[in-house]
């Protein structure tokens, strides 16, 4: 047996330990299930890390980056990236359900605050009927209202517009490298914690749904 295995073994016993159970009572086979079945979760998952490995910008970065700024509408892949800051790093725009002639469907005003909502692309999330529901950090709010208004006057629908395609992959590729020449050019937005650019939705595929909770609100909730 190899460290792996030992270490999925430990984490299977640890698990029934939790549960109250008795050893004794153990099925084997059951338990050798379990451990391959984890081990198959934690390899996608480390897949999932993995891909789109460079559109890694800091969320701290970021943030300071937003501060030195002016206030002053921004170029798309500067906008791209300071709406997936301003929600935590795991929803991009391009994923909500939006039509080019939809007039900014995902952003929404309450008051002095700006919010992101709307159901998402993903046939397998609209079937659960989740919706993105996420209030924007007050250091991008500003930011994105200046860019959102500044598209309104030369009478553009969607920020996003020219990346929407009716393939959700090409929407994503097309978004992954609009960071990813932004993120690049701009030197301060590289630092050495990073945080992913990456579908909310894929990680949902996984089960992990704790990590969506703050993310996607099921419509019945």
């Amino acid at each position: 047996m190899n460290v792996r295995q030992l270490k999925d073994t430990a984490a299977a016993l640890n698990s029934i330990k939790l549960s109250g159970k008795r050893f004794s009572n153990v099925d084997i086979e059951d338990l050798h299930h379990q451990c391959h079945e984890r081990r198959k979760t934690k390899d996608k998952m480390t897949s999932v890390l993995n891909a789109k490995k460079p559109l890694v910008v800091s969320l701290d970065r970021c943030k300071a980056y937003a501060a030195t700024v002016p206030i002053q509408p921004l170029p798309d892949g500067l906008l791209a990236i300071f709406i997936s800051a301003a929600v935590g790093l795991r929803c991009d725009p391009v994923y909500l359900t939006c039509a080019k002639t939809e007039e900014y469907p995902y952003l929404e005003v309450e008051g002095e605050h700006l919010w992101m909502r709307g159901p998402i692309m993903s046939a397998k999330a609209k079937d659960k009927g989740y919706n993105i529901n996420v209030l924007i950090d007050p250091a991008f709010a500003s930011h994105i209202t200046a860019s959102v208004q500044e598209r309104a006057k030369t009478g553009q629908k969607f920020v996003f517009a020219d990346l929407v395609d009716e393939d959700k992959d090409k929407s994503f590729d097309r978004y992954s490298r609009l960071i990813r020449t932004a993120s690049q050019s701009i030197p301060e937005l590289n630092g050495a914690s990073t945080v992913d650019f990456r579908k909310a939705h894929v990680t949902h595929d996984l089960g992990l749904l704790a990590v969506l909770d703050h993310y996607y609100r099921p419509d019945a909730e």
